[in-house]
C-alpha cells in the first residue's frame, strides 16, 4: 500500500483596501459644520445647553457638543448619552412635544420635536 499524496494547497493573499480615514479633530470640524449650519446644535459648557430651546421636526438629527475637560451624561427626554470630554453625539429627534435635556442630572436645555 502507498502512502496518501500530499495535496498542494494554494495559497490566496487577502487584499484589504483600506478607505481614507479622517481625523477625529476634521470628523467633528463636519459635524459641527452640518449641525450649526442646519440649527440642529446644542452646545454644553459647564453642563449648560446654549441655545436652551431648539424647535426640530420629528425625526430630524442634532448635535450635543461638550466642550468641556470631563464627561457628562446627557440625557434627552429618556434617552442617555454618555458625552466624553471636548466630546459629541448625534441624537435624533424623537419624542413629540417638550423633551428636556438634562446634564449631569441638572436642567440644561430643552428640545421641542414637532411633527
Amino acid at each position: 500500500a502507498s502512502a496518501p499524496t500530499p495535496s498542494a494547497k494554494k495559497i490566496v493573499p487577502t487584499t484589504i483596501t483600506k478607505t481614507p480615514s479622517i481625523s477625529a479633530g476634521q470628523q467633528y470640524a463636519n459635524a459641527l459644520a452640518i449641525y450649526r449650519n442646519q440649527g440642529a446644535y446644542f452646545q454644553f459648557v459647564n453642563c449648560r445647553g446654549n441655545p436652551g430651546t431648539l424647535t426640530l421636526k420629528k425625526g430630524v438629527k442634532f448635535m450635543l457638543d461638550n466642550r468641556d475637560n470631563i464627561s457628562h451624561k446627557i440625557v434627552v427626554g429618556k434617552t442617555v448619552y454618555n458625552v466624553a470630554s471636548f466630546g459629541y453625539v448625534i441624537a435624533t429627534a424623537q419624542t413629540l412635544g417638550l423633551n428636556y435635556i438634562t446634564c449631569d442630572g441638572g436642567g440644561a436645555a430643552a428640545v421641542s420635536v414637532q411633527l
